[in-house]
């Protein structure tokens, strides 16, 4: 569907076509599959260093809570937190010396085998307002260096909650 917006910007009169089917914003009340797969084309979630894009962003959503992004040294990137707890074991991750990529927000995939394990659980697997499932992600997706071997590359994943107790 293509809409013809009108825009007059300090002084100057332009017409602009957008088509929405294209474009790569996320809108409020709009398909789960289409946030999915507007995501994936962005390639969100994709990639290692400079190259990875979190799968969700600070700006994806609004918030109360505090977000936060921060350029990382490791990768040469902006990261993009959810709350303070991911911001600061992300330092923590910045100054280790066997951790060497740092991918933040990254999506569990596919969400079938999400569902799936959900099921097995016997939980609710996370859904929108319209209660279609959403792609789960968790914190970290870390790259580290291996024990033994420099050249042996793990991935570890890591997921903040805040503690009940004071």
């Amino acid at each position: 569907m293509n809409i013809q917006l009108n825009v007059q910007m300090k002084g100057y009169f332009d017409k602009k076509t957008i088509d929405w089917e294209d474009s790569l914003m996320i809108r409020k009340g709009q398909p789960q599959w289409k946030v999915e797969q507007r995501r994936l084309k962005e390639g969100r979630g994709q990639g290692h260093g400079v190259d990875y894009q979190p799968y969700i962003k600070t700006y994806d959503f609004s918030s109360k809570g505090v977000r936060t992004r921060s350029l990382g040294w490791k990768t040469g990137r902006h990261h993009h937190f959810m709350s303070r707890d991911e911001y600061h074991y992300f330092l923590t991750l910045e100054f280790s010396d066997r951790v060497v990529d740092i991918r933040e927000q990254y999506p569990l995939l596919p969400k079938e085998r999400t569902i799936e394990i959900a099921k097995e659980l016997n939980v609710s697997h996370p859904s929108d307002d319209n209660g279609d499932p959403v792609v789960m992600t968790t914190d970290f997706n870390i790259t580290v260096l291996g024990e033994h071997s420099p050249e042996d590359l793990q991935d570890v994943i890591r997921t903040l909650k805040p503690s009940l107790s004071s």
